[in-house]
C-alpha cells in the first residue's frame, strides 16, 4: 500500500495551495482531484473573478496564491487585482481560466508533488482519533492509500464526513444551503453601452462607490438592472428566482461571466439534487441569454461561448471544529492568538429560500479592516491528523458567507499544508500539538501576510 507524508483531497483553490506549500517544504505529498484539471470552482464552475486578495488597499492574501497571480498577470492571464466596483474596499481578480489551468499544472510539475486526476475520495479508515488511510476510486477501481496526515479540501467536507466527523448543513434552523449557480460566459458585449446605462440610471444598480467614481474604475462589475428584471418577470421573459442581473468583465474586452442563474432548495451532497440542479440550470442558460440580448443595453449582439463544466455550489457541510467561526467574529473583525489567515469580505448570503440577497458589510467605516481565521476552525473534533480547508471549515452559516470566497480559501490552504510540515518537523502526530508561533513565522517566511500582534 502506498504511503505519504500528506494526502490532500481536492485540487481546488485551497487544495492546490495546501499541496504546493507542503511539497515545497519537502514533504512527500499526493493531491487527488476528481476533474481532469486543477482550480476547482474557479475553473470547473467558472467562479470568478477571484475575490478578494485585499482589505482596502492592503493585500492580505499573498504567499503562494499571490505569486501565482503575479505570474499569471505576466502571462496575460489576468489584468491583476482590480478594485471591485460593487463591494467597496474589496478587490477582484479576473482570470483567463484556460491560462490558469495551465499555470497550476506547471506549478505541480515543477514541484515533487504527486497528482492523481480523475480520482475521487470515497472513504477512509480510522482508529479512534487517528486517520489511517483513505479509499479512492478511479479507472483502476478502488485503492487504499496511507498517510501521516490528511487535508480535506473537497469543499463539501466529503472526506471528513466519510470518516464520521460531525458537521452542520447550511443554516442552523432548517439546514437549507445557499442556492447553486451555473455560470456562463458571453462575448460581443458593448461595455460602453452598459456603462452609459449605469450613468443614466444609477438608482437601478447596487453601487459600492459614488457613480462617477464607480464608472472611473477599470473593472466591470454589474449588480442590478432591477427594473428590467421586474419587467422581464412580468412579461414572462425572466423565468429565474432572482431579483437582479449580476455579471463581471473578463480578461478580454467584450467578454463577461454571468452569475445570474440560481436554484434553491437543493443540497450539493445529494446526487439527485446535483443532477436536478445541473439539468434545470443548463436549461435556463438560453432563456437568460435571450433576456439579456432583448432587455439589457450592450447585449444586443452578445452570445454564449462557454458554460461551466459543473454547477457552482456555495455551501454544504460545515465540519464541526475545535472552534466555530461566528457571525460576531466577522462583524467585529475578531482577532485570535492562533490566527493562520485573514479575511475581508461582506456577509454575502444568496437567500436559501427566496430570490433576494442579505448583505452585511462591517467594513464600510473601516476600509482596511479584516478578521482572523484561527487554526482551531480547521481542526475537526475527534481527530488528530486531519485538517479541513476551504469553505467546509467550522463556521456558522452567516460567517461562512464571508469566509467561503476563493482567495481566503487559498490562504487557508497554504496554512494547512504548512501546519502539517510544522507538526512533522516537531516529531508530533497531532496537529493540535503544533507550535502555533513557529507556524506563523513559517507562513510569514513563505511571504504570507499574517499579523499576529493586536491591531
Amino acid at each position: 500500500m502506498k504511503s505519504y507524508d500528506l494526502i490532500v483531497a481536492g485540487g481546488g483553490p485551497s487544495g492546490v495551495m495546501a499541496a504546493l506549500s507542503a511539497s515545497r517544504l519537502g514533504l512527500h505529498v499526493l493531491m487527488i482531484e476528481r476533474h481532469g484539471f486543477l482550480g476547482g470552482m474557479n475553473t470547473a464552475a467558472l467562479v470568478g473573478p477571484i475575490m478578494t486578495f485585499h482589505a482596502g488597499k492592503t493585500q492580505i492574501v499573498r504567499g503562494i496564491a499571490g505569486s501565482i497571480m503575479d505570474e499569471l498577470k505576466l502571462r496575460g492571464g489576468t489584468p491583476g487585482h482590480l478594485v471591485d466596483p460593487i463591494w467597496a474596499n474589496t478587490s477582484m481578480t479576473p482570470v483567463d481560466t484556460e491560462a490558469y489551468k495551465a499555470l497550476l499544472i506547471e506549478e505541480v510539475l515543477k514541484s515533487k508533488l504527486e497528482l492523481l486526476l480523475h480520482t475521487t475520495v470515497i472513504g477512509g479508515k480510522r482508529s479512534g482519533e487517528q486517520i489511517e488511510e483513505l479509499t479512492i476510486s478511479n479507472k483502476a477501481g478502488l485503492q487504499n492509500l496511507r498517510a501521516k496526515f490528511f487535508i480535506d479540501a473537497t469543499g463539501d467536507g466529503d472526506l471528513a464526513a466519510a470518516l464520521g466527523c460531525d458537521f452542520l448543513m447550511g443554516r442552523a434552523d432548517d439546514a437549507l444551503t445557499q442556492p447553486m449557480t451555473l455560470m456562463f460566459k458571453m462575448a460581443g458585449v458593448d461595455e460602453s453601452a452598459v456603462r452609459a446605462e449605469i450613468r443614466a440610471n444609477p438608482e437601478n444598480f447596487y453601487l459600492g462607490f459614488p457613480i462617477e467614481e464607480y464608472l472611473a474604475l477599470p473593472g466591470l462589475a454589474v449588480s442590478g438592472f432591477f427594473e428590467q428584471v421586474k419587467r422581464g418577470k412580468k412579461e414572462g421573459a425572466f423565468p429565474i428566482d432572482r431579483d437582479r442581473v449580476l455579471f463581471f468583465g473578463l480578461v478580454r474586452k467584450g467578454e463577461v461571466t454571468v452569475n445570474s442563474l440560481r436554484m434553491s432548495h437543493v443540497n450539493g451532497t445529494i446526487p439527485e439534487d446535483l443532477t436536478r440542479a445541473e439539468m434545470t440550470l443548463r436549461s435556463q442558460v438560453a432563456p437568460l441569454a435571450k433576456f439579456l440580448k432583448a432587455y439589457i443595453p450592450g447585449f444586443k449582439d452578445a452570445y454564449v461561448f462557454e458554460t461551466a463544466a459543473q454547477v457552482g455550489v456555495r455551501e454544504t457541510r460545515h465540519i464541526v471544529g475545535d472552534y466555530t467561526l461566528t457571525t460576531e467574529n466577522v462583524l467585529k473583525q475578531t482577532q485570535f492568538d492562533d490566527v493562520i489567515a485573514h479575511a475581508s469580505y461582506p456577509i454575502d448570503i444568496h437567500s436559501p429560500d427566496g430570490s433576494g440577497m442579505k448583505i452585511v458589510d462591517p467594513r464600510r467605516d473601516r476600509p482596511e479592516s479584516y478578521y482572523d481565521i484561527p487554526l482551531r476552525a480547521l481542526l475537526p473534533k475527534g481527530t488528530r491528523n486531519l485538517i479541513v480547508s476551504g469553505r467546509c471549515i467550522s463556521a456558522e452559516h452567516e460567517a461562512s458567507a464571508s469566509s467561503r470566497i476563493s482567495a481566503t480559501c487559498m490562504a487557508l490552504g497554504q496554512a494547512a499544508g504548512s501546519a502539517v510540515y510544522q507538526t512533522l518537523q516537531a516529531g508530533r502526530q497531532c496537529v493540535r500539538e503544533v507550535d502555533v508561533s513557529a507556524l506563523q513565522k513559517l507562513l510569514v517566511a513563505q511571504q504570507a501576510f499574517l499579523t499576529t500582534a493586536k491591531r
